[in-house]
């Protein structure tokens, strides 16, 4: 009798990213990225904004870092003396929000959208690179959702 594969039991991980182009693309499910996997997120971002990213995309339904973790990108983008531009997709208005009170205490703003199109748009994503980025965002949302 043959017995039916195992499942993967490996979680999926809380946050992924990939660079394409002049932008580094992040998604985080619903749920807070560890500190190994958040600690790899902030050397992908410094890693981007050192070699010239022109800015960074990030797509959340809810999860995102906590507090420590904010405070580690905050120091990181303060030790760098700039910040790129950032700009987060996320359904849920609730994280919109809160997303605007953090801009309270950063000196360039992170900007929060409903949609991807929203977010390229601030960026100044150009035309032609829009459907990689799609394309690309759509299977790190699959790979965290």
């Amino acid at each position: 009798m043959m017995s039916a594969p195992m499942p993967d039991a490996s979680p999926k991980p809380r946050v992924v990213h990939e660079r394409v182009g002049d932008y580094l693309l992040m998604a985080h499910p619903h749920v807070d990225p560890t500190e190994a996997e958040w600690d790899e997120a902030v050397a992908a971002i410094r890693k981007a904004a050192d070699s010239g990213a022109r800015g960074l995309l990030v797509h959340t339904t809810g999860g995102g870092p906590n507090a420590a973790q904010r405070k580690q990108v905050a120091e990181m983008w303060e030790a760098r003396g700039s910040m790129i531009p950032i700009a987060v997709t996320t359904p849920s208005s609730m994280v919109r929000g809160v997303i605007t009170a953090l801009n309270w205490f950063l000196s360039r703003p992170i900007r929060a959208f409903a949609t991807l199109e929203e977010s390229m748009g601030y960026l100044d994503v150009p035309r032609v690179d829009r459907a990689e980025i799609v394309d690309v965002m759509e299977r790190l949302i699959r790979s965290v959702d």
